[in-house]
């Protein structure tokens, strides 16, 4: 008496499941069972793409200007036109020169704000020009809509102090006060602009 296999008959619909599954979990571990996302290369994309997919992690491919690195506090700003993105330079290697203009690869991340950029790569570092700073008044800065940005401001410095390793201007404007932050500051005496009218580009 010959005896039966029990392992599934493959013309069934159920050992057809099972090679099916196998084949995409195979794909799967390949890479291959999906296409690429490509890079986003403007700053602008980032507010039409989908949050979930920002979270995870979509590649970028960006162009613009260095406006600010500060490594102390993990802080990078980039410009690309009239947008601006808060880049998290973690390991990046090479420092930044604010003023700069860079490719800067990288992948998006959910932000506090808006979204950011994170595990950064600087690519063909080389001098340019800042970005035309914006001019803003204090309800303007506090509506959000030019976060990350080059920006002006003018108002009157009433206290200055110093936060290590920075130091911080407290600002009088017609709205308000704001507090400007300095890097690099040992190289210049701000204490002739207490209650003086001062213009900043942030």
């Amino acid at each position: 008496m010959a005896r039966r296999s029990l392992a599934p008959p493959w013309g069934s619909y159920l050992g057809r499941s099972i090679a099916l599954s196998y084949s995409l979990f195979f794909l799967s571990f390949l890479g291959l069972s999906g296409a690429e996302i490509d890079p986003l290369t403007r700053l602008s994309e980032l507010e039409t793409a989908d949050p979930t997919l920002i979270e995870s992690g979509i590649p970028v491919d960006f162009e613009g200007v260095i406006t600010y690195f500060d490594p102390n506090w993990s802080m990078m700003f980039l410009q690309q036109a009239d947008q601006g993105v808060f880049v998290i330079p973690n390991g990046i290697g090479e420092p930044p020169v604010p003023g700069n203009k860079v490719r800067l690869l990288g992948v998006t991340a959910k932000g506090d704000f808006r979204p950011v950029v994170k595990d950064v790569r600087l690519q063909g570092q080389m001098a340019a020009r800042f970005p035309i700073p914006t001019p803003l008044t204090l309800s303007q800065l506090g509506s959000g809509d030019h976060d990350s940005l080059w920006v002006r401001m003018e108002g009157i410095v009433w206290e200055i102090q110093y936060v290590e390793p920075n130091l911080r201007l407290s600002v009088l404007s017609p709205e308000g006060v704001f507090n400007v932050f300095v890097r690099n500051h040992d190289a210049v005496s701000y204490t002739h602009l207490r209650a003086h009218e001062t213009r900043h580009d942030l």
